[in-house]
């Protein structure tokens, strides 16, 4: 077993430009590359979980997501930045779902298929959805101050851990958690 870093997509990972009906190239929010490069190197899966309410909403299709997914992953690996997955909910906010942030289903999804240990490992994103999954989950949680993070941080104080970008979270895991998972 080795512990994960759940990630989410837009407004950690991606610059969100809204709900689009035609896909667009996405683009990285600085940091993110080298910070989940980082995780990678150090031994942690690293799956990317994603509300996708435009689809329940009737804004977007389940293949713009995954378009837009693709994007992400094709420039993650070219700067040297694997992910184990990417998986997402399309529920929109107003139903109930255990898939949707900060529901865990899709955490408990992952975890069925993957040797997680979930004692030591993390939720990173840029919103209330995210640390309440952390929470939610039993795992830490770490906002973001990318995307929505700023905003997120005037809402909730009780927060584990906030850093500037995810590069600057993964660098505290490598040198704060020394020698732990490799």
């Amino acid at each position: 077993m080795k512990p994960a870093v759940f990630i989410d997509r837009d407004g950690t990972i991606l610059r969100f430009y809204g709900y689009a009906r035609t896909p667009f190239p996405p683009v990285l929010i600085d940091g993110a590359s080298e910070g989940i490069r980082l995780l990678r190197e150090r031994g942690f899966f690293v799956f990317v979980i994603t509300n996708q309410s435009g689809i329940g909403r009737g804004l977007i299709s389940p293949e713009d997501v995954e378009v837009v997914n693709w994007w992400m992953e094709s420039l993650l690996l070219r700067e040297g930045a694997g992910i184990d997955g990417v998986f997402y909910s399309p529920d929109p906010p107003w139903i109930v779902s255990k898939t949707r942030k900060p529901g865990t289903g899709l955490i408990d999804w992952i975890t069925s298929f993957y040797p997680i240990d979930l004692e030591h490992s993390w939720i990173v994103g840029d919103k209330m959805d995210d640390i309440l999954l952390g929470r939610n989950a039993g795992i830490k949680s770490c906002l973001v101050l990318t995307g929505e993070g700023e905003k997120t941080l005037r809402k909730m104080r009780d927060i584990d851990l906030v850093f500037p970008c995810l590069k600057t979270f993964a660098e505290f895991v490598v040198e704060e958690l020394d020698g732990f998972p490799t």
